[in-house]
């Protein structure tokens, strides 16, 4: 039987619109009602009708997932959970085929990673960001099709995707504060252009709330969540 999104519509209990919108991307839903539909498309088993949205291709593609960062992280950090959830659930809505490229032991080489993937036949890349000056060069390099996420770049054949970290630490100060914290510490590797844009969403934060923070609240140092 032929999932539709009246079915989806029906089982999580939205209007097809809603679904509509949800699946096509577009922007209005609440984060908890988007989680809802994606988790009833998946349990459904949906697949948009490509051919009549004249997107039907010659060969399903293969997007390459390579995160360069320990399996271990994948387990326990939370973020990486939902990032994962949303790739996969992109890929099964555009009829993509999804593989993933974990580094077992630790960070590799991007140039290496690059390497097998082209032997693998790969249409496109999705790349982790826990990158080295050297892996920036390799990228300079590299003729895949390469989406970087979490990281800027100056390389025109590469595109990215960011997130606003200062806005987002902001505001987990600002809850912090909320619950009557106020001798908050900030932990990160300053170096870093994410870590130094958390830095300045949370003391903005702390400046809002008039609070002053001394020097050795900052600590710069390596981390794992």
């Amino acid at each position: 039987m032929t999932i539709t999104r009246a079915d989806i519509a029906k089982q999580a209990g939205v209007s097809v619109a809603t679904v509509s919108y949800v699946l096509n991307g577009r922007p209005g839903i609440s984060q908890k009602t988007t989680r809802r539909v994606e988790m009833v498309a998946r349990e459904l088993e949906y697949r948009p009708r490509l051919g009549i949205r004249g997107l039907r291709k010659t060969k399903r593609l293969t997007i390459a997932f390579a995160f360069n960062f320990s399996s271990r992280r994948m387990v326990h950090d939370i973020s990486c959970h939902e990032l994962f959830f949303h790739v996969s659930f992109a890929a099964h809505m555009q009829d993509c085929t999804l593989i993933t490229h974990p580094s077992l032991s630790g960070a590799r080489p991007v140039r290496e990673i690059m390497s097998e993937l082209k032997v693998r036949d790969v249409d496109g890349v999705l790349l982790g960001s826990n990158l080295t000056e050297g892996d920036l060069e390799s990228l300079s390099e590299t003729k895949m099709p390469t989406i970087l996420l979490g990281r800027r770049h100056t390389f025109n054949h590469v595109g990215c995707v960011l997130g606003d970290d200062k806005a987002g630490c902001t505001r987990v100060t600002r809850l912090l504060l909320g619950l009557g914290h106020r001798d908050i510490v900030f932990v990160g590797l300053n170096k870093r252009e994410t870590s130094q844009c958390r830095l300045d969403g949370f003391l903005a934060a702390m400046n809002d709330a008039d609070i002053d923070v001394p020097p050795e609240r900052i600590i710069s140092c390596p981390y794992e969540i």
